[in-house]
């Protein structure tokens, strides 16, 4: 079992969400939007510049910076959200290079 929270700035736009559960968590803070409005990325949407961080148990990463797409968040997002109203379901995290999935 897993809680979905979302965080939300003052002018309503969400910059971060959190996957919780019961030995840890993953945030995925979205810091910088590269290329917005001109250039989209071929992932979809546009790059962004995103912060992680991760607890599992004893295990914790702070601040490990990567490289996605809006494209490739928000499909992963509605498969979050889909899984937590179901309470069941399989999300992977669309990407090129190495596979995230999540079993619920």
């Amino acid at each position: 079992m897993f809680d979905l929270k979302l965080s939300m700035k003052r002018d309503e736009k969400m910059n971060q969400f959190l996957l919780g559960g019961k030995q840890g968590f993953i945030r995925i803070e979205l810091n910088e939007v590269i290329g917005y409005p001109n250039e989209t990325s071929f992932l979809g949407g546009y790059d962004v510049k995103v912060k992680i961080e991760l607890k599992s148990g004893n295990y914790y990463v702070k601040d490990a910076e990567l490289w996605f797409s809006t494209g490739q968040i928000y499909e992963f997002y509605v498969q979050l959200l889909k899984c937590y109203k179901e309470l069941k379901g399989i999300i992977n995290f669309p990407n090129p290079e190495s596979e995230l999935k999540l079993e619920v």
